[in-house]
């Protein structure tokens, strides 16, 4: 009994450790740039995240930041979000809550100006097993 348990847990442990897991990346898009000057010389950025496993699949409670700062939102049913932010150079990252990977996708160094809007898409990448 002893060595069947053995041979169980050594056939578990090769298993699980044969397990390749592959990353497919994600992406982000800026669709429109445009100015409002109703933002006093704030901006603001707005979109929708989406998963990139699924086509039309909404990341609902995704996190959207502002790379060093305490600005933050996350994304409704429908994976929209808004966050008004200052304009100067920012990069801005995007992740799943309660992911098992911590996968973030991010828009590195983007130069927003003031009083401008920045329409985004940003598609979430994932793990596969």
């Amino acid at each position: 009994m002893k060595n069947i348990l053995l041979l169980l847990a050594l056939f578990l442990i090769i298993i699980y450790s044969c397990r390749q897991i592959h990353f497919v990346d994600g992406e982000s898009i800026i669709l429109n740039r445009s100015i409002d000057t109703s933002l006093n010389d704030s901006a603001m950025i707005f979109g929708t995240v989406y998963y990139n496993d699924c086509d039309q699949c909404f990341a609902f409670q995704a996190k959207i930041w502002i790379n060093g700062t305490e600005l933050n939102t996350m994304t409704g049913t429908k994976g929209y979000f808004k966050l008004i932010i200052p304009s100067g150079l920012s990069t801005i990252k995007c992740t799943r809550i309660n992911d098992q990977y911590k996968i973030i996708e991010e828009i590195k160094d983007l130069l927003i100006l003031k009083n401008e809007k920045i329409e985004l898409k940003i598609i979430l990448g994932h793990v596969v097993e």
